[in-house]
């Protein structure tokens, strides 16, 4: 199992990596390019809300 200082950074890399496409700019984006940040968004959402599930513990 993962320990609480390497889950506390993994957290805060996911963060920075969601607050990062967030701020992409989509406007003139292909729509495989917009799906493809969407999906990954996604995916970093869910690994953030799993990492805080095992930090409550």
């Amino acid at each position: 199992m993962v320990d609480k200082v390497e889950a506390q950074k993994n957290l805060e890399s996911l963060q920075s990596d969601l607050k990062h496409l967030a701020a992409l700019n989509h406007l003139n984006s292909r729509w495989e390019f917009k799906a493809h940040c969407r999906k990954r968004m996604d995916d970093i959402e869910q690994q953030i809300k799993n990492i805080k599930s095992v930090l409550k513990k």
